[in-house]
């Protein structure tokens, strides 16, 4: 598909927005008017409360970093995102020290 053809397939709204979006990198969070709308679907949340991420590898590292601790214990089950065990592991050995 061209982007041409995709264009076609939006509404004026939408084509004057894409238009007008400037090509950069994003928030480091996401995309503040998605983690807003996001969070519009939670009774107690802000904007502020929601992290987008750019896939599946990204949100378990920063999960697998920050979450746990020297005394917990991580079950992975295969198949499971490299990530889920890696860098859980690579945080046992860490915490251990």
């Amino acid at each position: 598909m061209t982007l041409s053809e995709l264009l076609s397939l939006a509404d004026d709204k939408d084509r004057v927005a894409f238009e007008n979006r400037s090509i950069s990198y994003m928030d480091t969070f996401g995309d503040p008017a998605l983690r807003e709308v996001i969070a519009q679907t939670y009774e107690n949340a802000c904007a502020d409360d929601v992290f987008c991420f750019a896939g599946a590898e990204e949100a378990l590292y920063l999960t697998m970093n920050l979450l746990p601790d020297a005394a917990d214990h991580a079950a992975v089950v295969p198949p499971s995102h490299q990530a889920v065990e890696t860098v859980a592991f690579a945080h046992w050995m860490r915490t251990r020290r």
